[in-house]
């Protein structure tokens, strides 16, 4: 089924005394007698005194440090300092809901295009996202996302994907050219070539795709074991980690052959387990499998939790989505024109109008995440906060609000609060090689989070960001949402 194929397609498709605001370009701040929570610590340090100057953290500590006449002080009582989210599976160049951007459809929709390009970066900072990974875009994207004016530091990833296979095979035949930059050739020295060619166009990470169809369907190739080895060997030379998309029990035991760094997403599609309650041996010793290699594991829940809300009539009533997504887009999202990926799924199963019916048809893949997420989680897997921001040619994927709502679900999933904290912090910088990020510690660069409430507690914690810092910038929290609100 064409639609069910789909799944998964990215390619174009505290307030502050006095007002942070005031806080002059690359002035000193000194945040005072502030609560800071960092997955470094075993416990919380109380009433420090944080101190950043030059876009880093110059000091921490319960002691007040010497300061200049410049600097700009910040009452932090009651505050809860934190690292600033790092989402490492999101893809820039994707508008949520718009599929292939044709050269007619950017010339009829330019202007929705740029209010949304505009926002875009800005929606991730207003959910606390201070660094992505985008794990593939089309060329161009990423000197697009960072030449805004406030964006989240950006990590680039390049994909290796065969032109038959997933997801290359989506393309037409006359853009695949154009938008496949890593083209994956069919021999190990060809392979580490690309692996080089990559590395030198600064990418950080290297994506191969071990997709062959979902459910029973199989229907496009996969990277060949020498070939995949060649990649393996020549990212661990170069220090690059590698990716590997894999969903499927077989898919996901072919990548862990090649030692993948991260599998990207969660384990959805159990084979002949499919049906089996609770978690069969099968899928138990997969698991292990995955623990034993170290490799580190993106649930993705979101990408099912928005097919979901396709179905739901008042998904885009809610007040959320108006932060952080242009009036003139959310107005496109109720045109029959931007129905085009519901209406497939409705042809092929008819009972998805009902949203009763969705909500049990997705449910019981993402059922099956769970309890695989679950067994990782109390195992003390290495979990990754990872949206996939846009999943799959729906609208319901907004940046920053899907890191929100993934967090969200990891939590309802049996994922600690410490444990969402260094997933979505240290785990990831350590992960992609990010040295400079994910704890408050002297040294690290400035990109935090000032919550009105404890992490530790409860992952809606999460949603009482009062300001964002970048770089050591501090910019209120509200000036982030959408000027058209």
């Amino acid at each position: 089924m064409r639609a069910r194929h789909l799944l998964g397609f990215f390619w174009f498709a505290l307030a502050l005394v006095p007002p942070a605001s005031a806080a002059p370009a690359g002035a000193p701040v000194l945040i005072e007698k502030v609560t800071v929570v960092s997955p470094e610590r075993e416990a919380p340090l109380r009433d420090a005194f944080v101190l950043l100057e030059g876009g880093r953290i110059r000091s921490v500590g319960t002691t007040r440090p010497p300061v200049a006449k410049d600097v700009r002080v910040v009452d932090g009582r009651g505050r809860f300092l934190v690292p600033g989210l790092i989402d490492s599976h999101v893809h820039v160049g994707t508008p949520p809901g718009m599929g292939t951007l044709t050269e007619d459809f950017v010339k009829r929709h330019e202007a929705i295009l740029a209010a949304y390009w505009r926002q875009q970066p800005r929606s991730y900072l207003y959910h606390g996202v201070t660094t992505v990974v985008d794990l593939a875009s089309p060329p161009g994207s990423a000197e697009r996302f960072r030449s805004a004016s406030l964006a989240p530091d950006l990590v680039s990833c390049a994909p290796l994907v065969l032109e038959t296979g997933y997801p290359a095979a989506f393309l037409p035949a006359e853009v695949r050219a154009r938008l496949v930059r890593y083209a994956l050739p069919d021999t190990p020295e060809a392979a580490t070539r690309l692996v080089q060619r990559a590395k030198e166009d600064g990418n950080r990470c290297i994506k191969l795709f071990f997709e062959d169809g979902f459910g029973e369907e199989k229907i496009w190739p996969i990277p060949s074991d020498p070939v995949a080895a060649a990649v393996r060997a020549e990212t661990r030379r170069l220090g690059m980690p590698l990716v590997i998309h894999a969903n499927a029990l077989d898919m996901q035991t072919a990548a862990l052959r090649h030692q993948p760094d991260v599998l990207a997403h969660g384990l959805w599609h159990w084979g002949a387990s499919n049906e089996a309650p609770d978690l069969p041996e099968p899928i138990r010793q997969h698991l292990d499998a995955v623990l034993a290699s170290g490799a580190a594991y993106q649930a993705t829940f979101g990408v099912l939790d928005g097919m979901s809300h396709l179905f739901d009539p008042k998904f885009l009533d809610d007040p959320a989505l108006k932060k952080v997504v242009p009036p003139s887009l959310l107005a496109w999202y109720r045109t029959e024109e931007a129905q085009f990926f519901k209406q497939e799924l409705l042809a092929e199963v008819p009972a998805l109008a009902d949203p009763a019916v969705a909500q049990r048809m997705f449910g019981g893949v993402v059922s099956r995440g769970e309890r695989a997420f679950a067994y990782l989680a109390q195992k003390g897997g290495r979990i990754l906060l990872g949206s996939d921001t846009p999943s799959a040619p729906t609208w319901t994927d907004q940046p920053g609000l899907h890191t929100w709502e993934e967090m969200q679900h990891m939590a309802r999933a049996g994922l600690s609060p410490r444990d969402l904290l260094k997933a979505a912090t240290v785990r990831n910088a350590e992960t992609f090689g990010m040295v400079d990020l994910g704890t408050v510690e002297p040294g690290k660069i400035a990109n935090l989070l000032l919550l009105r409430a404890d992490p530790l507690a409860s992952v809606e914690a999460w949603n009482t960001i009062e300001n964002v810092i970048l770089h050591g910038e501090l910019i209120p929290r509200e000036s982030l949402a959408d000027p058209g609100l």
